[in-house]
Parts: structure tokens; sequence; C-alpha cells
């Protein structure tokens, strides 16, 4: 699809990527446009939260946004699942995760402690907070 794509076209330095995950408050309402129903999440509920994924290059200026997913309540638990759905695709896309960049706050403080049910340690990337000041060497190393 279209992200296949546009990888298609990076070189392998550029596929080194930074994954940034943001949250985006919605006003809760249901729109219809177009044939389709808008503001629903995947179980029918009124969306209040859009969670957004994008990426961008450690070397290069290619960024995109790779999912944006209506929710109606965000949990550290679907955080996790979604995170998991995202990072299958930049896999089979062949984009190489070197970091996650996430804000400080209590869904993500939980997302990332270390959980039996979520296993969340099993991510070998540097995650950094909004709040630090970081650069991605051009050989996708993080230095902070």
């Amino acid at each position: 699809g279209y992200l296949s794509l546009r990888v298609s076209k990076l070189s392998e330095h550029e596929r080194h990527v930074v994954l940034i995950i943001d949250e985006i408050y919605i006003a809760k309402r249901v729109e219809y446009s177009k044939g389709e129903v808008q503001g629903l999440t995947s179980d029918g509920a009124v969306a209040s939260t859009l969670l957004c994924f994008m990426v961008k290059s450690t070397a290069g200026k290619y960024r995109d946004i790779v999912a944006i997913n209506p929710v109606s309540n965000l949990t550290s638990a679907k955080q996790h699942d979604y995170y998991l759905q995202v990072s299958a695709l930049l896999h089979t896309v062949k984009l190489n995760t070197v970091a996650i960049c996430v804000h400080q706050t209590w869904t993500w403080v939980h997302f990332l402690k270390p959980n039996p049910t979520q296993p969340i340690t099993a991510i070998h990337y540097k995650v950094v907070t909004l709040g630090q000041v970081c650069r991605v060497c051009c050989t996708g190393a993080l230095c902070c």
C-alpha cells in the first residue's frame, strides 16, 4: 500500500526512524459524510481521542503518519494493543524503530512500566518523553 511505496524509495539510513506517539482530544460527535459515519471507534462508541502514530527518519527528511486510531476511553492496555499493531506494520514495511517518543502522561507511564500481562520489557528501544531534549545520530543511535 501507501506506506510500502513510500518506504521503498528510502535509502537504508533513512529507514531508521523515531516512532512518535501522541493523542489528540476531539469533540465527541458523530457525523455522516460522503456515505460514511465518522467519529466512532471500532467497537461503535463515540470517539473522544485520536491516538496517532507518526515516524520521522533519523537521517533524512522522511516523515509520515502511519496510524490514526479513534478511541473513546484511552487506557494503557489500548495503547499497548495499538502499539503492537503499529510495530508489526513498521516491521513489515522494513522501517527500523530506534526510539519511541511519547508525552509523559499517566497512561503512558503505566504503558511503559514492566507488566507481566503487557510485556513492554521486550521492547528494545530507547523511550524518550517529549520533555527530554534528544537527538538521533545518523547511525540510528540515540544521543541524549
